[in-house]
């Protein structure tokens, strides 16, 4: 039996002061998932993360993961307009971005 259904509860992530057990990172992964989902994100569709690294981007991995969907991580540190050259060369018409510590899905042209 894998960690995670043994000890749900013990600490799966931590990020400075925060920290998500192995129960509430499956809960967080699942959410976003779903979001996915919601946003019309076909399975297999390569996604953008523009996303600061930390925990939110990690679950944001593990979701597309469990989507289907592989990812191609951009600096977050340049502004979104530098890398519109990489999404339009990859095909690239879906990526995530956080807005006041919250997901956000973008469809590009």
């Amino acid at each position: 039996m894998p960690a995670p259904a043994r000890t749900p509860d013990a600490i799966a992530l931590r990020d400075g002061e925060f920290t998500l057990t192995y129960r509430d990172l499956a809960a967080a992964r699942d959410r976003i998932a779903t979001e996915l989902d919601h946003a019309r994100i076909p399975r297999g569709t390569l996604v953008g993360l523009h996303l600061e690294p930390g925990w939110l981007t990690v679950t944001s991995i593990l979701a597309l993961r469990k989507h289907g969907c592989p990812y191609l991580p951009l600096h977050p540190g340049r502004p979104l307009h530098h890398h519109r050259p990489l999404l339009h060369r990859t095909g690239i018409r879906h990526l995530l971005t956080t807005t006041d510590d919250h997901l956000t899905v973008h469809h590009l042209p």
